[in-house]
């Protein structure tokens, strides 16, 4: 994360805590395992500042969704991003994970 979008989620959660609106965050997966060292300090900063802010976080790339469909290659648009059908399929799990 650069220094602009750290600042942006810092604030988003100050203003969250202060209006008492409840945050839940998640990353979403990638089809593809490729440069996950790259994310890797984007992804261990959110954590730790989710948990310091007490925000339920899960990131999907770590823990992936249990649906089965979600690692088939017919459910995604490209190696980042579902497709329509993934997406239902993804949100549908998110919301359990979640509670809503």
């Amino acid at each position: 994360l650069n220094r602009t979008a750290t600042r942006y989620i810092i604030r988003f959660l100050e203003m969250a805590k202060q209006n008492n609106i409840h945050v839940d965050c998640f990353t979403s997966p990638m089809y593809y395992k490729r440069n996950l060292d790259y994310y890797k300090p984007a992804r261990d900063f959110l954590d730790s500042l989710f948990q310091a802010n007490s925000v339920k976080y899960i990131d999907y790339e770590r823990t992936p969704p249990l649906d089965p469909r979600i690692r088939d290659p017919h459910f995604w648009e490209d190696s980042e991003h579902l497709n329509g059908n993934g997406a239902a399929i993804f949100s549908r799990q998110v919301a359990e994970d979640f509670g809503y």
